[in-house]
Order: C-alpha cells, then sequence, then structure tokens
C-alpha cells in the first residue's frame, strides 16, 4: 500500500489569473445579452472541398465597410443596414461567393475551392489553419479515407495511414487498444502521445465509437505540438467528433454489419506420428537410452489433436448504430448511439461496448456559443489465459477430453498441459463505465477576437473480477482450493481552459494570436480484495464476503498530479507566401519540487509557399509547392506521479521478540529527489508538401532530429540496504 500526500499547492496567485478570465468572459457575456439582433444575420461558412469549417472567413455586406471575419468553428455574425443587401464571402484559396440575404436570420455558404491546392483545413491545437497555411509537420486523416474495417478500436484504424506513426496491436484480445508511437520512442518513459478529443486532453480513445469521427489529426513536430507543452511530448492525436449544423433539417441514419473472423493461417506443427518419432529418437539420445521406447509404433497413433483447430473458434462481430443530426436558426445536435459486440478465436475472450454521444451548440445571443460534447460508454469484456505458448507444446497424441468428459492429463510427456483445461477453467471477467465530455461557452466580439472557455471531466469505474475454480487435471495443473480476487477503482480528470483568439485579415497580412491558461488535475484509486474457499462457483459468487474470512487478502492504491499552463502562439501569412509560427507553453507540474516546478518550453516555424511565386505560378505540373523548417522544445514529466518526495511502502513485515509476532513494517524503498526536473527534447524539422497534376499525385517529405536530455529514470535502493527485504 503507497500513502499518497495532499496535492501541492499550483500555481498560488497566479491561477487567480485563469479565474479573472473566465470572470471577463462571464462579465462581457453580460454587457452583450439582450443586445438589439436587429438586422442581424448569423451562420456557418463550410468547405466544398472536405466539408470542414472555415475560420477567418471575411463576410462583407456588398456596397459598404461594413465586415467580419467567422471564428475557429466557421461561424459568424454581421449587422446588415438591410435584410435584402447581400453578403460576400472570399478567403484565399476559395472561389469569392455573393448571397442575398432575402430576409434570412441564418445565410449558411459552401465555397468552392478555386485552382488551388492544399485547402484542405486541419486542426492544429486550440485553433485550425488550412493546410497551406501550416508550418509544422501535420497529417490529416478524414473519416471517408479510415478503411472502414470492423474494429471497436479508433487507433487501429490508423494503421498505414499516416507517415511516421507506427500502429502494433497490443495483443489479439478483441477491445484491446493499439500501441501507437510518433516518430519512435524518445523517452524510458510512458511514450504514448496525447489524444485530444474535442478539446479535451486524454491518455487514450478507447471509448470513442469510429462512427462519430470527423478527422483525425496527428502532430508530428515540435513546432506543432509545443502548444500542448510536456503532454504533448510523444506526439499529439487531435480527434474531432461530429456536429450537426444550423438551419439543416433532421438527418437519421441506421447502420449495421454482421461478420466473422476466425484465425487465417495456423502454424505448421508436426503431426501425432512424428511427435511419437522425435520422442522415441530423444529417448535414445539419453545416456544410458531409455528403455522401451515410449512409442513401441508411432504409426499406432493416429492423428492425433490438432490443438489450434481444437482450441480457436469462429468468432462472430456486429455493430448496430443509430445518428441523428440537424439544427434549427440557433441550435444544433448531434446525437449517436452504438452497440459493438466482437468475439475472440478464443474461448472466454468476447468484448461489448455501448457508447453513447450527445454534441449540442446553442446560439444564445449573435455574440455568444455555448455547447458541450458528451460521450458516454459502458464496456465490459472477459480476458482469456495465454495459452498460446500451451498450444505450440502440447502434447499432440493426446485427446482433449476423455471419454467420461474430464480434461486428460497433458503433462505425461509434455511440460505445456492441456490448452484446453486452462481455457475452460479461466473465468477472467472486466468491466466499466466511462463519461467523458465538456461544456464550453464562446464569445466573439468586433469580428476579429473569440473569448472561449471550457470546463472538461473525464470519469471511469473500472471492475475486474478473477474466479478460479476448485479443478484437478494433473499434480502440475490443478487448484485445490478456489478462489477469487475483485479490484475496483476510480480513474477521474477535470480540465479547465480559457483561451482569447484573435484574427486579423487583409489583402496582404493574416494574423492569429492566441492565449490562454489551462489547469488540469489526475485523479486515480483502487481497493480490492482476494479470499479462497468461495462457496459456489456461479458469478453470483465472485464476491469476496463468499470466501474464507480467515483467508482475506486487502489491497489499495492511489495517486493523483496537478498541471497549470500557460500558453501563447503567433501565426503571420504575408501575401499568402511566406509563413512564420511561434509559440510557447509554459507548464507547472507538481510531479516535481518548488525548486523545478515550471518549465518553459518555446518553438518556431517559417514556411514558403513557391507556388505563389512569379517563376511557379504558371508551371502546370505543380499544383502547390511549400517548404518549412521548425525547431522546437518539448518537456516531459511522465516518471510517477511524486518523483521528488519520498514514498512509504507498507507490508514490509517480519518477526520480532520471543514470541515469535509478526510485526508490520513500513519504510521508504526508492530515492527521492526534490531537485529533480523537467526531461528535455529538443527537435528540428526540415519538410516540403507538394501536389502535381491536379491533385492526382500527393507527397510528403521530412527530415527530422531529435535529442532527449535529462532522462527521468527511476533509481531503486540498492538491495544491500534491506530496506525492500
Amino acid at each position: 500500500m503507497r500513502c499518497s500526500r495532499p496535492f501541492t499547492r499550483l500555481g498560488g496567485p497566479l491561477f487567480a489569473t485563469s479565474l479573472a478570465a473566465t470572470f471577463l468572459l462571464l462579465v462581457s457575456t453580460r454587457l452583450v445579452w439582450g443586445q438589439a439582433a436587429q438586422n442581424q444575420v448569423t451562420g456557418t461558412v463550410t468547405s466544398a472541398v472536405d466539408s470542414s469549417l472555415l475560420p477567418a472567413v471575411r463576410v462583407s455586406v456588398r456596397g459598404t465597410t461594413t465586415a467580419t471575419l467567422t471564428a475557429t468553428n466557421g461561424r459568424y455574425t454581421i449587422t446588415v443596414p438591410s435584410p435584402n443587401d447581400t453578403l460576400v464571402f472570399t478567403i484565399i484559396g476559395f472561389r469569392a461567393n455573393q448571397v442575398p440575404i432575402a430576409g434570412r436570420a441564418v445565410v449558411n455558404v459552401v465555397l468552392e475551392g478555386a485552382a488551388v491546392s492544399m485547402q484542405e483545413v486541419v486542426v492544429t491545437g486550440y485553433g485550425t489553419q488550412r493546410r497551406r497555411d501550416v508550418t509544422g509537420a501535420v497529417a490529416s486523416v478524414k473519416a471517408d479515407e479510415l478503411t472502414p474495417i470492423a474494429t471497436p478500436s479508433v487507433d487501429q484504424m490508423l494503421q498505414g495511414r499516416v507517415a511516421g506513426v507506427q500502429v502494433t496491436p497490443n495483443s489479439g484480445r478483441p477491445g484491446d487498444p493499439a500501441v501507437i508511437r510518433i516518430r519512435g520512442i524518445g523517452t524510458l518513459n510512458d511514450a504514448s502521445p496525447l489524444y485530444v478529443v474535442d478539446g479535451m486532453l486524454l491518455n487514450d480513445i478507447k471509448f470513442l465509437n469510429p462512427s462519430d469521427i470527423v478527422s483525425l489529426d496527428v502532430l508530428k513536430d515540435a513546432s506543432a505540438q509545443a502548444i500542448y507543452g510536456s503532454r504533448g511530448a510523444n506526439g499529439v492525436i487531435i480527434v474531432t467528433t461530429r456536429r450537426g449544423t444550423l438551419d439543416q433539417p433532421n438527418q437519421f441514419s441506421i447502420h449495421a454489419y454482421a461478420g466473422s473472423q476466425s484465425v487465417l493461417h495456423n502454424i505448421d506443427m508436426v503431426s501425432a506420428q512424428q511427435y511419437a518419432e522425435l520422442t522415441n529418437e530423444l529417448a535414445q539420445n539419453f545416456i544410458p537410452p531409455i528403455t522401451p521406447n515410449p512409442f513401441p509404433n508411432p504409426s499406432a497413433v493416429g492423428a492425433g489433436t490438432d490443438w489450434q483447430k481444437a482450441i480457436f473458434e469462429t468468432a462472430p462481430i456486429q455493430s448496430y448504430e443509430v445518428a441523428s443530426s440537424g439544427g434549427t436558426q440557433k441550435n444544433s445536435y448531434y446525437v449517436s448511439g452504438n452497440f459493438f459486440r466482437q468475439a475472440g478465436v478464443l474461448p472466454h475472450s468476447d468484448f461489448n461496448r455501448l457508447t453513447l454521444r450527445v454534441n449540442n451548440d446553442y446560439q444564445l445571443t449573435n455574440h455568444i456559443l455555448f455547447g458541450h460534447n458528451v460521450a458516454f460508454s459502458y464496456a465490459d469484456d472477459q480476458r482469456p489465459p495465454d495459452v498460446l505458448s500451451q498450444i505450440y507444446r502440447a502434447d499432440p497424441t493426446i485427446a482433449a477430453r476423455n471419454p467420461d468428459g474430464t480434461f486428460v492429463d497433458g503433462n505425461v510427456r509434455s511440460s505445456a498441459g492441456n490448452p484446453a483445461a486452462s481455457v475452460f477453467y479461466t473465468q477472467n471477467t472486466e468491466s466499466g463505465a466511462r463519461l467523458v465530455g465538456n461544456v464550453f461557452a464562446e464569445l466573439n466580439t468586433l469580428g476579429h477576437l473569440t473569448l472561449r472557455s471550457s470546463f472538461g471531466l473525464d470519469y471511469e469505474r473500472p471492475q475486474f473480477k478473477v474466479f478460479t475454480p476448485e479443478f484437478f487435471v494433473s499434480p502440475t495443473q490443478q487448484n485445490p482450493i478456489s478462489n477469487v480476487l475483485v479490484q475496483q477503482g476510480t480513474t477521474s480528470s477535470w480540465l479547465w481552459e480559457n483561451t482569447a483568439t484573435y484574427n486579423y485579415v487583409s489583402d496582404r497580412h493574416r494574423l492569429n494570436l492566441l492565449a490562454g491558461i489551462t489547469a488540469q488535475a489526475y485523479y486515480q484509486d483502487s481497493i480490492g480484495c482476494k479470499r479462497t474457499s468461495i462457496v459456489g462457483a456461479t458469478e453470483n459468487f465472485w464476491y469476496c464476503t463468499a470466501g474464507d474470512a480467515q483467508s482475506q487478502t486487502n489491497f489499495g492504491d492511489g495517486f493523483d498530479w496537478k498541471m497549470l499552463s500557460y500558453l501563447f502562439r503567433t501565426n503571420y501569412s504575408f501575401l499568402d507566401r511566406y509563413l512564420f509560427t511561434a509559440s510557447l507553453r509554459i507548464d507547472g507540474s507538481s510531479r516535481f519540487g518548488a525548486n523545478n516546478r515550471y518549465g518553459s518550453f518555446p518553438s518556431f516555424a517559417v514556411g514558403w509557399n513557391l507556388k505563389e511565386e512569379s517563376f511557379l505560378r504558371d508551371a502546370g505540373g505543380i499544383s502547390a509547392l511549400k517548404l518549412r523548417a521548425s525547431w522546437g522544445k518539448i518537456g516531459n514529466d511522465k516518471i510517477g506521479a511524486y518523483p521528488s518526495t519520498a514514498l512509504v511502502t507498507g507490508n514490509l513485515n517480519a518477526v520480532f521478540g520471543p514470541g515469535q509476532v509478526l510485526v508490520f513494517g513500513a519504510t521508504p524503498i526508492n530515492l527521492a529527489n526534490p531537485d529533480v526536473k523537467w526531461e528535455e527534447t529538443t527537435q528540428s524539422n526540415i519538410g516540403a508538401d507538394g501536389v502535381m497534376f491536379g491533385g492526382r499525385l500527393e507527397a510528403t517529405l521530412d527530415y527530422y532530429h531529435r535529442v532527449t536530455d535529462g532522462i527521468l529514470v527511476q533509481v531503486p535502493l540498492p538491495l544491500y540496504v534491506g530496506a525492500a527485504g
């Protein structure tokens, strides 16, 4: 059992700045609430190229100087002199569009791409950019590009889709997420990427329904990752889910599929006769030889047992989904539900998951947007035993069961035992409910400044049960006393983010400024028990109170951490040709002591759209060509929750005294370093993006150099000290 310390007070008076930002948003909301809405028009601007929402589109009233810009979510609000005026929508790379208002309060517009490539909108962290304006190494995968494979895991759908992203299945068990590494491994600690789902910073996305996803954007270099600071040290995967559209009729969809999975190629193993011949040969190679031979007539053993066919099964898989989306003049919604069921090729490995999602936006006034993204999931699955090594070592000359239904002793000539018995007597279950969501409010003022505040929660309650009944197959494959292990836990995390974004667009200049304050806290605890001599074998008895109290074993654990961050970013484009990006994130982590709590992580990047130059403008074979270079530094604090504080470990008991009494003992067994500081990774990147032959060929080339300094390593106390024994 580990004793955790209370949260270190993080931020002090600086945390009040975050409160002040939210207070400013609320005060501003109060000022604009209820303002006259005469002749005001709202709407959403989307791209015909990929249906993405377009930010920084200039919306003006024809014949006047009245104009505004769309916000990061593609929405705009403009006051017009007359309901019969005409709105003009312009942005570089898209054809200008003039739309008569015709007395409408909501005017949604779709802009067609001009004869300029790389117009797709990508999410770059706390905002969006056109691909042609991005200076970092960012890859985007849209929903229609993801292979429509039957899998519950979104990360497995990325396999082979993005250069520099390695996706490796963790196991063949249904429901298991894949292991993702972006540009290799740059630390001795956790190298998993950060997932950002609709603004929520998460460690995994196993709760997501793949059909709810609009796009996946992968941030690969330090320039793109630095805005997330230490959380993005191993790369960032940004997930954007579906939303409704204002003033759109309801769209209702039902999707269902069913299929099966099976082992495509079994490993070639020796037959029963070959096994018998090899056994005899082994017996003769002993000194002295073993006589008589274990198999007097190897050809008489018959076909034997193919353990792969005996254990592996054909596994059904099915999915059923219902979704609805639409919007009125003020509100939009997206609601979906999915039930996914997948059986494993190994018995006792079924996986079931139910997911629900509600994404709503409410245009409270012409300047205020309120919304929420809520996802709920419940999953239960079975954990099969690790019998693959048993299958490949099992004796093929024996059957799985005797004529009376009992299991055959598989340890006569092999140490593998009987794989069928291992599967039958293993009963492990896992279940859990998870709620992930956030609520946000946006205030758009003057058409250039957007204030946003978002509060999110990630709450999960997992439960594990492991039951082993009393059984006997052989002296080495038995369990004389039934036992059960039950473990429950709680994992929760809250995230509060406040940002201000300023956009300026003219004929020659495009400027985007971002500043923000974020705070996050993470909690995890678990408690469990183990008992023997369970009174029944059915699942109704898989509780610790159903066992012998004299055999009780109880355990528990928990940890927590907090982080306070300040972030800044500038994106500048001159003549839509020369690009510059600079960002800075300052992270404060409770994992470190007061002397090294805060780390600063800057990045810089430049880009050059060569296609806009006169010497390439008329090159018909080249549709777009961009060169880019970046440099950045990112920190990492993933070395446990308390590397700067000594932890006391209990149950280090010993027998003392003439009565030989067992005495409880506790002591620190790991070194603590109050001066431990951030692990830092410096990365440089040079790259090029090109589109040729009218979009028929696209290419991205990157060269990067990454160096990690001050790698964090947990150093144990030497064994000769005796602390752990």
